[in-house]
């Protein structure tokens, strides 16, 4: 709206007030003045709100053979003996950054920062959770 604004009023064409959209459209289609509007805006791709792969981190990381690219996968992959090769590892790269290894989970660091205590036991193991959490949490 504010560009039709802007195209009438450049050939004099003063459009005072408030106007529908739809006003200012047919005044623009009197004058010769389209209503579509091209933009020249150029996207740029990036990954901010955007989560990332473990491939895209270890490449930012420096950590990817550019040589060797399709070998990368999740896991290790096996030759053909079933001999993992752990250099191809995304999980094994990774498992090695101190900042992974002393992660802690979203949870935690928010009980902790509101000044709390949080222990963290292994998911869907509460047989080793520790006495008396059953008790806890009534």
């Amino acid at each position: 709206i504010a560009e039709l604004r802007i195209k009438l009023n450049e050939i004099g064409v003063i459009s005072f007030g408030r106007r529908l959209r739809k006003d200012l459209v047919d005044l623009a289609a009197n004058h010769g003045i389209s209503d579509t509007i091209s933009s020249e805006r150029t996207v740029v791709e990036g990954w901010l709100g955007k989560p990332k792969g473990m491939f895209q981190v270890a490449w930012e990381r420096g950590w990817i053979d550019q040589t060797q690219v399709s070998k990368y996968q999740v896991e290790a992959p096996c030759d053909a003996f079933g001999v993992e090769d752990t250099s191809f590892s995304l999980k094994e790269i990774l498992s090695n950054c101190d900042d992974f290894m002393n992660e802690i989970p979203q949870l935690q660091y928010i009980i902790e920062s509101l000044g709390g205590f949080c222990q963290m036991s292994p998911k869907y193991h509460p047989e080793i959770a520790g006495e008396g959490i059953e008790n806890l949490w009534g």
